[in-house]
């Protein structure tokens, strides 16, 4: 379903408080459990019986649930536990995500396609009986002939973590959880690009791992998995490394997308904000997160800061609008109001981008606002 579908079928549900049912689910790029109407139907039960959505988190484990015990008229009975059910699909997520397999076969025969996992390898105490059954579980969609795969590769790449995570509390050293996500080449220490997002949704748990991943790749813990589950503690810290690490030389163009940017914001990262940005300003990467934290996050008293950034002209316009947006989603309308009078009576210090932008998002609201402020 498209966002527009999602929309339409939520107005005509029972929602409540659609305006904020629909809002949250935005926010936490949680679309992707609503693809079907059916998904659609226990989201809204969801929300109309706790009215929020804490976290992604909340939400994989939410949609992991609901796939694993939701009967079709292509699922099965299967004589196992709902425990043995949610530690097998772990393991054929990280056996996948190791292997670098595209499906999973469920064929009777093990296949010897090279892109196709074979489950029986996998899952030694399980009938291929009950194999195939388990394979036809609402978390798994048809691929190719006799073949499965994940309903969502994120879902897939969060069970794996769940995986790696219960082989952590069962002994696995951090050596093997390191060489299954690190890699070093060229003398320069990566994470491993097909395991971003697993060591990200990992480290919500695990300390070595966080603690390497910000040391390496802070960015992908931005980026992947849920930071909204990090204590602010340790989102001040993971800001802490990427502006060390970014805040010299030129833009790496790293883009973090401003859904996960919004899950990391908070108003007690204010302080944080405050301390990083003369060390960080200059540089493209880290002045645009800092500015979308505050703008994302509606954080108030950073009027000092947005002005800053509004009235400099040698950084891109871009990043002056998303300190505009900044000081709208913070209703600061005397900043506002100050604005509006420079580009009345000094024109030359705004770009026309700046200004067709400002015109069409601020007017006539804002200017209306002006007036009564001038009289």
């Amino acid at each position: 379903m498209s966002n527009q579908q999602i929309r339409k079928f939520t107005e005509g549900s029972n929602v409540k408080n659609i305006t904020q049912f629909l809002q949250r689910l935005y926010e936490l790029d949680a679309e992707i459990f609503a693809g079907r109407p059916r998904d659609l139907i226990t989201l809204i039960d969801y929300w109309n019986q706790y009215q929020k959505f804490d976290s992604t988190l909340e939400l994989y484990e939410h949609d992991i649930r609901n796939k694993l015990t939701e009967t079709t008229e292509r699922t099965e009975h299967i004589l196992k536990s709902s425990s043995e059910i949610r530690i097998a699909v772990e393991k054929l997520a990280l056996a996948i995500s190791i292997t670098h397999k595209r499906t999973i076969s469920i064929a009777e025969l093990p296949s010897s396609d090279p892109d196709s996992l074979d489950p029986t390898r996998i899952l030694t105490d399980w009938s291929l009986k009950e194999i195939n059954s388990l394979l036809r579980l609402a978390i798994f969609d048809p691929a190719t002939y006799e073949r499965v795969r994940f309903h969502h590769r994120s879902v897939q790449e969060y069970l794996a973590a769940c995986r790696l995570k219960y082989l952590t509390n069962k002994g696995m050293s951090v050596n093997e959880r390191f060489s299954l996500l690190f890699s070093e080449r060229y003398n320069i220490s990566v994470v491993l690009p097909s395991m971003r997002s697993i060591a990200a949704w990992l480290s919500l748990h695990d300390r070595e791992i966080r603690k390497e991943l910000m040391k390496r790749e802070p960015e992908t813990l931005l980026s992947c998995g849920d930071p909204g589950s990090l204590p602010i503690e340790i989102r001040t810290e993971l800001l802490k490394h990427f502006i060390e690490l970014y805040s010299e030389g030129t833009s790496r163009g790293i883009n973090i997308p401003l859904s996960q940017v919004a899950k990391l914001s908070h108003p007690e990262l204010k302080p944080a904000i405050e301390h990083f940005w003369r060390k960080g300003y200059r540089n493209d990467d880290v002045r645009e997160l800092l500015l979308e934290i505050i703008w994302t996050g509606k954080i108030q008293g950073c009027s000092t800061l947005l002005k800053e950034a509004i009235y400099d002209q040698l950084i891109p316009v871009e990043d002056r609008l998303i300190a505009l947006k900044a000081v709208d989603a913070t209703g600061d309308i005397a900043l506002l109001n100050s604005i509006i009078d420079d580009i009345i009576h000094q024109p030359s210090l705004w770009p026309d981008k700046f200004i067709f932008y400002f015109s069409e998002e601020f007017f006539p609201p804002v200017f209306f606002q002006y007036m009564i402020y001038l009289f």
